[in-house]
């Protein structure tokens, strides 16, 4: 018996901390050098050109995998060659995976509060200079 996928299905995620607990993204820097690695900045992400040391890690390491940034605010849960940024993963590693926090219906609720609050702040240094 044969059976087939269909390579279209995702499981979409729009909340970044719930596909970060599910995949198991390594984000801190001090964790990456504590494996032998060594990202770029303080944020545990790789760019294209280190994605060849990364792979060879993951070989090296089964119980890692590459998660992959195709996009601004987009990551697939494998690795794909072309991607802006490649990440560790020690979790899930169930490639059909996506997360897309930029279509997530609270952003441009999170997005006018951040944007509310500086200006709210500013209006403060304001008041303050004129007293």
């Amino acid at each position: 018996m044969v059976a087939t996928a269909n390579p279209n299905l995702i499981e979409l995620y729009t909340d970044f901390v719930a596909f970060d607990e599910r995949v198991g993204l390594i984000l801190n820097y001090y964790s990456l050098e504590f494996l032998g690695l060594a990202g770029q900045g303080f944020s545990g992400c790789f760019g294209p050109n280190s994605s060849a040391d990364l792979l060879e890690f993951c070989r090296a390491n089964p119980e890692f995998h590459v998660v992959t940034c195709v996009a601004p605010g987009r990551y697939v849960n494998k690795y794909q060659d072309g991607g802006h940024l490649y990440f560790l993963g020690q979790g899930d590693r169930n490639p059909t995976l996506v997360l897309n926090h930029l279509i997530s219906p609270e952003w441009q609720l999170i997005n006018e509060d951040t944007i509310s609050s500086a200006l709210a702040e500013l209006d403060k240094i304001k008041s303050l200079r004129k007293a």
